[in-house]
């Protein structure tokens, strides 16, 4: 008769799954960015939240409102990771337990420095 053991190769993995909490992978999202029809290029200061609808926010990248996250933009075009890049991690059951979901991105003036979303 045969014994077959189980071993984790991967210890973080392992002990991941007892933990009484978890978060989601990050989820990839890109935009583009245009001022006056114009595309911005470079590195701009930007927030990101997932909101109702309803005034109630679910997450945003960072501790507090003020929290920001410099992200390149190549002739307006951007691509981040919410929940990833240094963001706060998206709770794993964010999706299910709020099914329908809003992102709201504000961006910080390169120009003028005003936050705008």
């Amino acid at each position: 008769m045969r014994r077959f053991a189980m071993f984790c190769l991967l210890p973080l993995a392992c002990l991941g799954m007892s933990l009484p909490f978890a978060y989601s992978a990050p989820v990839p999202f890109s935009g583009k960015l245009a001022i006056n029809g114009l595309n911005v290029d470079g590195v701009v200061k930007m927030r990101f939240e997932l909101h109702d609808g309803k005034g109630n926010n679910w997450w945003k990248n960072g501790q507090d409102a003020n929290a920001s996250i410099n992200v390149p933009l190549d002739r307006g075009h951007y691509l981040v990771l919410l929940g990833g890049q240094g963001m706060n991690p998206l709770p794993a059951n964010l999706f299910l337990d709020h099914p329908a979901l809003y992102l709201r991105v504000h961006f910080k003036r390169p120009d003028t420095g005003e936050w705008l979303h």
